[in-house]
């Protein structure tokens, strides 16, 4: 899964350090590679594509005996718990993710479509852009073809206005 993210801040930012003595290595990374900020934003990402050239499920096994795969895309942006595994109690349910975009017998679509989500007043440290694709059978039950969260780091360039805000470059997901 292949990605870009805009984000564009509304008012003003406050940036803060978390790190303490005792916090973990990985706290004290984490707390200087994303920063706390509080806000009102605007989190914009365009999926820009799935690449699955071999026609795959998640578990290794072909979409379909014969013909490629019928992917079916929905996303979420999240901000409360970008660091939970799917299907975790503390993940986002897929009931809310937003459906971009389905096709039939296509393995490498194009997808480029964008979702977009508002936080107003909020205080993160990171988000996810969480990625849910399913292989949509017309007989039978749907199979999943994947799920990717892609990490955005609040220290990543936010645009004070829509003029100044820029897309960053495309990235790959992690699985």
């Amino acid at each position: 899964m292949v990605i870009a993210v805009l984000i564009l801040m509304f008012s003003s930012v406050e940036a803060q350090s978390a790190a303490n003595i005792f916090s973990s290595l990985l706290d004290i990374y984490d707390s200087i590679a994303s920063p706390e900020i509080t806000g009102y934003f605007r989190v914009e990402a365009q999926i820009t594509r799935l690449d699955n050239e071999r026609g795959k499920l998640a578990d290794g096994s072909s979409c379909d005996p014969i013909g490629p795969c019928d992917p079916s895309v929905s996303a979420f942006i999240d901000y409360e718990s970008p660091k939970s595994k799917f299907g975790a109690p503390d993940s986002v349910d897929y009931q809310f993710y937003t459906p971009l975009f389905a096709v039939r017998e296509e393995n490498n679509p194009i997808i480029g479509k964008t979702i977009t989500r508002d936080i107003c007043g909020q205080s993160f440290k990171k988000i996810a852009v969480r990625v849910h694709v399913i292989d949509k059978d017309r007989v039978g039950k749907d199979d999943l073809l994947g799920n990717w969260r892609c990490l955005v780091r609040t220290k990543d360039n936010v645009g004070r206005n829509m003029e100044l805000a820029d897309w960053s470059a495309e990235a790959k997901c992690d699985i």
